[in-house]
C-alpha cells in the first residue's frame, strides 16, 4: 500500500497546484515520475511491487485529477470567458498532438506486446483537449442559458449560435496565420486536421472506445477536415493575392472577387455541413454500438419510443 499513499500524496499536491489549468502536461509528468520512480525501483528491488495495484491506483488517481483539471477549466471559462476560449485556439493544435501521440502508443504497445493494456483517457497527456472541450461547453452552456433571443428554428439561443460561429472562425484564423497568410494552405490545413483528428480520438476515447478505433476516428476525421480546409485556404490564399480563380490573372471586375467571396463562404459552409454529415457517417462505421448515433437510438428507446418513431428522430435532428 506504500505505493498507493505515495502515488496518491504527489497527485494530491499537483490537484491542489492553483495554476493546474495552466500546467503544461509534460510538467505534470515529470512531477508524477519524480515521486513514484524512486519507491518503484526500490519496491522492484524487493520484490514487493503488484503491477495491477498500481496501474489501478494510478489510474484512479488521474481519474481525480482530470476532473479537477477539467472543472477548473470550465470554472475559469465562466470567470474569463474571453482569455480561456483564446487560450483554447492558440493551444489546440498541441493537445491534440498530445493526445494522438499518447494513443498511439498505447495502440503500439498492445499491438506488439503479449500484455493488453487499455488506454487511459484520463491521463496528463489527454488534459489539453479535454480541458479546452470544457472550456467551449462551459461558455456554450451559459449562453444558452442566459441569452435572450431565439432561433425558431434551431430553438437554440442566439447567442449560443453566434458563439460556435466565432469560434470555428477563430480556429480558422489561426490556422490561416500559422500558414502564412495564405502562402501555405497545405500548412494551415495540416493545423486545422491536426486539431479535429485529436479532438476525435478524444471523443472516442471518452466514449468507451479502443486505441485502434480512437485513432481510426481521428485518421478518417483529420483527413477529411484537411481536404475541406485545403480548399477553403487555398481560396483565401488567391483572394488575398489578388488572383483570379484561373489563370492567376488580376482582376478585371469587381463582380470576380465577390464571387470569390461567395466561394469562400460556401466552402465555409461545406466544411461545416458536409462535413458533419461525413463525419456521423464514418463515427457508426468505427465505433459501432458506442457511437453517438446509436447511443441516442438507445436512449430513444429507452425513453418509450417505437424503433420507427427513434429511427424518424434521429434523421430529423
Amino acid at each position: 500500500m506504500k505505493i498507493s499513499e505515495i502515488q496518491i500524496g504527489s497527485q494530491y499536491r499537483m490537484a491542489n497546484n492553483k495554476n493546474l489549468f495552466g500546467m503544461p502536461a509534460f510538467w505534470k509528468a515529470a512531477w508524477q515520475a519524480w515521486d513514484i520512480e524512486p519507491l518503484m525501483k526500490e519496491l522492484s528491488e524487493m520484490g514487493s511491487i503488484d503491477p495491477e495495484i498500481f496501474d489501478y491506483t494510478n489510474r484512479v488517481q488521474n481519474l481525480r485529477l482530470n476532473g479537477k483539471y477539467k472543472a477548473e477549466a470550465a470554472a475559469y471559462a465562466s470567470e474569463h470567458p474571453n482569455l480561456a476560449n483564446a487560450k483554447t485556439v492558440f493551444t489546440r493544435p498541441h493537445n491534440a498532438l498530445l493526445s494522438i501521440l499518447s494513443t498511439a502508443g498505447n495502440w503500439f504497445h498492445n499491438a506488439f506486446s503479449d500484455e493488453y493494456r487499455p488506454v487511459d483517457p484520463n491521463s496528463v497527456y489527454h488534459h489539453g483537449t479535454q480541458a479546452n472541450q470544457a472550456v467551449r461547453s462551459a461558455t456554450r452552456n451559459n449562453l444558452q442559458r442566459d441569452g435572450i433571443w431565439v432561433n425558431p428554428l434551431s430553438q437554440n439561443k442566439i447567442a449560443a449560435e453566434v458563439y460556435d460561429g466565432t469560434m470555428m472562425a477563430a480556429d480558422s484564423l489561426f490556422e490561416y496565420v500559422c500558414g502564412a497568410f495564405g502562402e501555405f494552405p497545405g500548412l494551415s490545413a495540416a493545423v486545422g486536421a491536426v486539431g479535429t483528428a485529436g479532438e476525435s480520438v478524444e471523443d472516442s476515447l471518452l466514449r468507451g472506445g479502443d486505441s485502434g478505433q480512437a485513432l481510426k476516428s481521428g485518421t478518417v476525421n483529420g483527413l477529411l477536415d484537411f481536404a475541406l480546409s485545403y480548399l477553403l485556404m487555398d481560396k483565401l490564399g488567391k483572394i488575398k493575392g489578388g488572383r483570379a480563380v484561373k489563370g492567376g490573372e488580376a482582376f478585371k471586375k469587381s463582380g470576380s472577387k465577390i464571387k470569390d467571396i461567395g466561394q469562400v463562404i460556401g466552402l465555409n459552409a461545406l466544411q461545416s455541413a458536409g462535413g458533419q454529415v461525413a463525419r456521423e457517417a464514418a463515427d457508426s462505421a468505427i465505433m459501432g454500438d458506442r457511437s453517438r448515433r446509436a447511443i441516442r437510438l438507445q436512449e430513444l428507446l429507452e425513453q418509450g419510443h417505437s424503433e420507427e418513431e427513434a429511427q424518424k428522430i434521429l434523421i430529423d435532428q
